[in-house]
């Protein structure tokens, strides 16, 4: 509740949000003091508890812009390829190899950064892509089948994305995000925002001793689905690569199916 010493008069400047505020009209509802104010480019009026407002004058308020100023973690873009067919007659014209140590299914031996994907991923995103062709596995085409298991994990970079370029396959097909149920993470226990919250180091270890624990990397038990983008033909998707995340759901891809494999084009990068 606001004091005394915080009552506002109509036509009184106040700060609110960063900018200058006008004061038109005092009133209360539901036993609470509240003023109409009219801030910002728009002068749109708006009605402020008046404990909101005074805080502003403090100084207080969190942000000064009302909303933090950050990148996307997870966005789409459908029809991304000009001529998705193509791409897709390029990957299946590739060698594939194995190597259960570092991911499941098949990656192409060659790996393809388009003209110009660098910039438009940059501004996609709103800021420069860094690390690109350092990168080894960025630009690789995989395919994956029933056969597959599913692998709860996150990467080392700062975003990961995936072009899906299986034509008429299931939503399903897809990329799902999930929380640990144990301890909330939804991305790697050490990120910012996780250690923030956990609170301590030893929090923070116990954390990381579930999230890759041998069994949770492979089983569903220990997750909560927390978003889910459909692997529609042709739509790229990018996301923080810290975020905790696994294929959706590899059973549509057998001989009986929609396709024998789900085919995708990865990018891993820096900003």
């Amino acid at each position: 509740m606001a004091d005394e010493d915080d009552a506002f008069t109509p036509g009184q400047i106040v700060q609110f949000a960063g900018a200058d505020a006008v004061v038109i009209e005092a009133s209360g509802r539901n036993g609470e003091a509240r003023y109409l104010v009219q801030s910002g480019d728009a002068c749109l009026p708006m009605w402020l508890p008046a404990a909101v407002l005074a805080d502003h004058q403090r100084g207080g308020g969190g942000s000064p812009d009302v909303f933090s100023r950050s990148v996307p973690h997870l966005l789409a873009v459908d029809n991304f390829f000009d001529d998705p067919d193509e791409i897709r007659a390029i990957a299946l014209a590739q060698d594939y190899v194995e190597n259960p140590r570092r991911y499941k299914g098949l990656r192409s031996t060659q790996r393809f950064l388009w003209p110009h994907l660098r910039e438009e991923l940059g501004r996609l995103l709103g800021v420069p892509v860094t690390s690109w062709l350092e990168l080894d596995m960025n630009g690789i085409f995989q395919q994956t089948s029933y056969s597959d298991p599913l692998v709860w994990h996150h990467d080392l970079q700062s975003y990961a994305a995936a072009v899906y370029l299986t034509p008429d396959a299931p939503p399903q097909s897809g990329t799902s995000f999930w929380r640990d149920r144990t301890h909330g993470c939804r991305r790697r226990p050490d990120h910012p925002l996780e250690r923030t919250r956990l609170g301590s180091d030893q929090a923070v270890a116990a954390a990381s001793s579930v999230v890759y624990d041998e069994y949770n990397i492979l089983h569903s038990d220990n997750w909560e689905l927390m978003e889910s983008i459909a692997g529609l033909y042709n739509r790229l998707v990018v996301w923080d690569a810290a975020l905790l995340h696994s294929a959706t759901t590899y059973d549509h891809f057998t001989a009986d199916g929609t396709a024998l494999t789900r085919l995708v084009q990865l990018f891993f990068f820096d900003i």
